[in-house]
């Protein structure tokens, strides 16, 4: 699975209720898209005091079954609307290590999205391994209902992505961003292996679709 995001900061006198607003209207046409595992609209407010923010974003994060599915969504009407309606932002991408708690994703309110450097001296398998562990953790604890974790090999980062039921006293750190959560569409439930075939052509949406 590829994990996928994008981040579109906004002015600090935005009306992110706008974004909300877009976000009510616009979801359901990520309710049924293709090979998409699912798709978290998140929201961060500079003035929220109980999700704290340095700025006001809109930066949803999503997770594809495959690789040919990420790439259809960047070819696709949906994002020419992004980069339409905000300019086309720098789209990040991980593989991934291990997804947790996706039948209970529908009880996220929140999220928290961690973005390190990996050691020179530490192995893929070493942090893989180190990784799965720490996930398992996390999802012992009561508030979470998610997690994803995933690394990029360019620039050897790894981001986590934990989903909370309810707020678990965030705080702003080096690395770390906390979100709303607007809606999450989730079309994909089976995850079980499907026989390759070649690139579809990505699903036709209106362009302000994002």
């Amino acid at each position: 699975m590829i994990a996928l995001q994008y981040t579109i900061e906004l002015a600090d006198d935005y009306d992110m209720a706008q974004i909300a607003s877009r976000v009510g209207a616009k979801h359901h046409l990520f309710d049924a898209w293709p090979d998409l595992v699912f798709k978290a609209f998140l929201m961060a407010v500079r003035t929220d005091w109980v999700v704290p923010s340095q700025a006001n974003l809109y930066a949803p994060f999503y997770l594809w079954a495959n690789a040919p599915a990420q790439q259809d969504f960047l070819r696709s009407e949906a994002f020419a609307g992004v980069a339409q309606a905000f300019g086309r932002p720098p789209v990040s991408t991980w593989s991934t290590i291990q997804v947790q708690g996706l039948d209970d994703l529908h009880l996220a309110r929140f999220a928290r999205r961690e973005v390190s450097a990996i050691p020179a001296d530490v192995s893929v398998a070493t942090l893989c391994q180190a990784q799965v562990q720490a996930s398992r953790r996390l999802m012992s604890q009561p508030a979470v209902v998610s997690t994803v974790v995933a690394f990029e090999p360019t620039t050897w980062t790894l981001v986590r992505l934990v989903f909370y039921r309810q707020c678990e006293g965030f705080e702003v750190g080096a690395g770390v961003q906390h979100y709303h959560v607007l809606h999450l569409s989730r079309p994909v439930s089976d995850l079980s292996p499907a026989p390759q075939s070649l690139p579809h052509s990505p699903p036709q949406t209106p362009a302000d679709d994002h």
